[in-house]
């Protein structure tokens, strides 16, 4: 019994002991509000993940023009994954284009093909028959594709004016979803 005591009593020395090594190996938080808001947002680590900065990239569009998210500084900005052959991105299409209508003074939209997965002919007639006025971006190689990790179509990424991904819609979305998304983030920014 006495062995068993003087056990319990040893684990919980160690862990004591442990416990304050690793408090003081931590790093010091500051507890002053006054801190630089820019300088946070450019320590924020790029990750297509919510609370990240969305990955840079700079593609090519249907028009020959080059885009980046450099560009929307300032604005937020929807990315929207698609390939012509997805039926879930023909039927959000009419959406994303009444949308970017109704919001384009205060948001951009970048429409990104997935062209290694689809052709430029195909994406370019999707892109006339839908009357996509917004840009349509060109991921021959895939690597925007990559970086975002888009594993399926369409894959929708919600970046605030700040570059932060603050939403993601993997799939289908209802239209009522899609404009709740697109009105949160026009009015958050």
């Amino acid at each position: 019994m006495n062995k068993l005591i003087t056990i319990g009593i040893t684990l919980v020395l160690i862990l004591t002991v442990g416990f304050f090594l690793f408090q003081k190996n931590e790093p010091q938080k500051t507890t002053s509000k006054q801190t630089n808001t820019s300088t946070e947002q450019q320590s924020i680590e790029e990750s297509p993940k919510i609370g990240f900065r969305a990955p840079s990239f700079s593609l090519t569009s249907l028009d020959n023009m080059t885009y980046s998210l450099k560009q929307t500084k300032g604005k937020p900005t929807v990315m929207f994954f698609w390939a012509s052959w997805c039926p879930n991105c023909e039927a959000l299409s009419p959406e994303l284009e009444r949308l970017y209508e109704k919001y384009k003074a205060e948001m951009e939209v970048y429409s990104v093909n997935l062209t290694s997965q689809d052709s430029f002919d195909r994406a370019t007639r999707f892109a006339e028959e839908h009357q996509f006025s917004f840009p349509v971006l060109l991921d021959e190689d895939g690597t925007v594709a990559q970086a975002y990790r888009v594993i399926g179509t369409p894959t929708t990424y919600f970046i605030d004016k700040n570059g932060i991904i603050v939403d993601i819609v993997q799939g289908a979305a209802n239209p009522a979803q899609f404009t709740e998304k697109f009105e949160k983030l026009v009015n958050t920014n």
